[in-house]
């Protein structure tokens, strides 16, 4: 069952307590007991008074176990909790996340279901802007008519008067080419694959890991990128940017969609560049080695490191060359040779560059 299901994936157990009774005839009921990894908390007593700490399942076992009637006889169940429940910390090698600013949308009807979705997804894009809608008419009110973009929305299925598969197939319908993901407690992911998901999770969703590798496949980079592409010829900066814009597009439904996902600006100049580079925010640039020497363009990755408005900005040197015959100097994040690679090869070279630690971001987001 489902709460079987998320007991399990916090690292806990759910057993039924054989010794209870409700008192109640004809009525006898039945307690399910939870067990939980977690911190250490400190146990009051019956008039709040603090006396020692212990971990916190064992606490909250206590308190439960003390509020019975001691005929029913629950010390059983207390001798059956061991101490050696897992830590979540032990559970929990995921360490990734994606940088950026994705726009997220979490569709669901359930309160608590949104909340715990929400900080789940808040740890994975940590730089996300998350919003929420209750229904499936909210979530197209929000597209259709206020006309919001979002990189992921991810769908419930039961909402009342429009489910989910019906609420992806409008969405497809419109032209919405978001990364759209079908979340349900049910197996019903051929249902929404068929509407026009690109993926299904069952509740409770996987852990982190795998959730980062599958996105990384799938997920263009964020919606509102800045890119700057240099190159000597200008038929080259327009066959870039129409390949770009199958990048920055999950399914590339009309141009007039991809057209306005990132804002591209080609330059022919290094010293425009340059220019550019240092009054400019830029998340992607792009560096063509001949446009002058290969050692002026190196400088310009260098210079966009030490003087660009974003020094963090992901930089790729474009050549007709192979790589060998370049001498790098780190400047760079990613190396394309000419013509440039498949859309999805791009995407998911762009994606993996996104992917970073959490401690990492931590240390990015310190003030200077």
């Amino acid at each position: 069952c489902l709460s079987r299901l998320l007991v399990n994936a916090m690292g806990g157990e759910i057993n039924l307590n054989p010794e209870y009774a409700s008192g109640m005839k004809g009525n006898p009921g039945a307690e399910f007991v939870v067990r939980l990894p977690m911190n250490t908390l400190l146990v009051s007593d019956h008039e709040g008074n603090a006396m020692h700490s212990v971990p916190a399942y064992r606490a909250v076992s206590q308190a439960v176990l003390a509020s019975r009637s001691s005929k029913q006889m629950p010390f059983e169940v207390e001798r059956n909790i061991s101490d050696e429940v897992p830590t979540l910390n032990k559970l929990n090698g995921d360490d990734g996340c994606f940088i950026g600013k994705f726009r997220i949308l979490i569709v669901d009807d359930d309160r608590i279901s949104r909340k715990m979705l929400r900080r789940r997804f808040s740890r994975l894009f940590p730089h996300g802007v998350l919003d929420e809608a209750q229904s499936g008419e909210q979530c197209l009110e929000y597209i259709t008519i206020h006309k919001k973009f979002y990189d992921i929305i991810f769908m419930d299925q039961n909402m009342g008067a429009i489910n989910g598969d019906e609420t992806i197939k409008k969405l497809r319908e419109s032209n919405v080419d978001s990364l759209i993901i079908g979340i349900s407690a049910n197996k019903i992911e051929g249902l929404h694959i068929t509407a026009g998901a690109d993926g299904f999770y069952q509740k409770p969703i996987p852990p982190d890991g795998i959730l980062l590798q599958r996105f990384a496949t799938q997920l263009p980079p964020p919606g509102n990128w800045r890119v700057l592409i240099l190159d000597s010829i200008k038929s080259n900066t327009y066959f870039t940017q129409k390949e770009l814009q199958q990048v920055s597009s999950a399914h590339f439904t009309t141009v007039e969609e991809s057209e306005g996902r990132w804002s591209m600006t080609p330059c022919f100049d290094s010293e425009k560049a340059m220019s550019l580079i240092a009054n400019q925010w830029f998340d992607l640039i792009l560096l063509d080695h001949n446009l002058q020497n290969l050692s002026t363009d190196v400088c310009l990755g260098a210079y966009a490191r030490e003087y660009g408005m974003n020094k963090d900005a992901i930089i790729v040197l474009c050549s007709s060359l192979c790589r060998k015959g370049i001498n790098e100097k780190k400047s760079f994040n990613l190396f394309w040779s000419k013509p440039l690679p498949s859309v999805e090869i791009i995407r998911q070279n762009l994606c993996q560059e996104l992917l970073k630690s959490r401690s990492f971001v931590k240390d990015m987001d310190k003030p200077c």
